[in-house]
């Protein structure tokens, strides 16, 4: 694992995401958070999805948002790029 990738529970063997969405520029000032909602909703529950965001206020926004809504953060990853991808389990 390299210095920019964060696994938020290391004991879980990596499951395969079923679904990515790159939500761009997008902000929560900007309906990130609708966003999110609308993609986590349309995959099983079990399932993971990649969300990935270049708005650097996403790090401590997404997390927190998910947890409100009752699903797991797998993962969070700086890319290369300058995206944030974050890895959600829907968990209901």
């Amino acid at each position: 694992m390299d210095a920019n990738q964060t696994h938020l529970d290391p004991a879980e063997a990596p499951m395969p995401i079923e679904c990515s969405y790159n939500a761009g520029d997008a902000g929560c000032g900007d309906g990130l958070h609708m966003d999110f909602r609308r993609q986590i909703q349309a995959i099983e529950v079990g399932q993971l999805l990649e969300f990935v965001v270049r708005d650097p206020s996403a790090k401590e926004d997404l997390p927190p948002l998910a947890r409100m809504m009752g699903h797991r953060i797998r993962t969070m990853q700086e890319r290369d790029d300058g995206t944030l991808s974050v890895v959600v389990e829907r968990a209901r």
